[in-house]
C-alpha cells in the first residue's frame, strides 16, 4: 500500500492507494490554529505515524518555497 502527503503546517492532506493505483482511503491531518509551529509538527507526525502502520511505500508531494519571508526562491 502506498501513503501519499501534501504537506503543511495547516491542514496535511493524506490518501492511501493500493499497489495497483485504486484509492483506498483519504483524510486531512488539521492541527489547532493557536499551538506554536513546533507542536504542530509534532501533531502532524504523530498522526503520519498512526497512517503508517499497513504502508509499504511513501510519497510526499515537492514543497514549493516559492517566497519566504518575502524573498523568492
Amino acid at each position: 500500500m502506498y501513503l501519499t502527503l501534501d504537506l503543511s503546517s495547516t491542514c496535511t492532506g493524506w490518501s492511501k492507494f493500493s499497489q495497483d493505483g485504486r484509492l483506498l482511503k483519504y483524510g486531512r491531518i488539521t492541527p489547532d490554529e493557536k499551538p506554536d509551529p513546533l507542536f504542530k509538527l509534532h501533531y502532524v507526525v504523530n498522526k503520519v505515524r498512526e497512517l503508517f502502520s499497513d504502508v509499504d511505500d511513501l510519497v510526499i508531494e515537492g514543497i514549493f518555497l516559492g517566497r519566504f519571508k518575502g524573498k523568492t526562491n
